[in-house]
């Protein structure tokens, strides 16, 4: 069915905060790899071997943010702007 949803259409797939590797392996590899499709699949892990048993093909490490980039970026995703709003938070 997924196979045939996707015949001959885009798609970006996102697979978020993946933890076994097996999520692909047994239940989407096939179908997204058989279907004639332009795909590109975006896939988040902390572990590096669930990236590798996937077949990522290009793997991206991000390091951590400092904890006052953390808060700058929090602060302006919210469009918080005084400080007495971000004490509040």
């Amino acid at each position: 069915m997924l196979r045939r949803a996707i015949e001959g259409k885009s798609m970006f797939l996102v697979l978020d905060n993946v933890w076994r590797a097996d999520v692909w392996v047994n239940l989407l590899r096939t179908p997204l790899s058989s279907a004639l499709a332009i795909k590109r699949i975006l896939i988040t892990t902390t572990d590096r071997k669930i990236a590798n048993q996937m077949g990522a093909v290009q793997i991206h490490n991000v390091n951590l943010l400092c904890e006052d980039d953390g808060w700058e970026l929090l602060c302006r995703s919210v469009s918080l702007q005084r400080k007495k709003d971000i004490r509040d938070l």
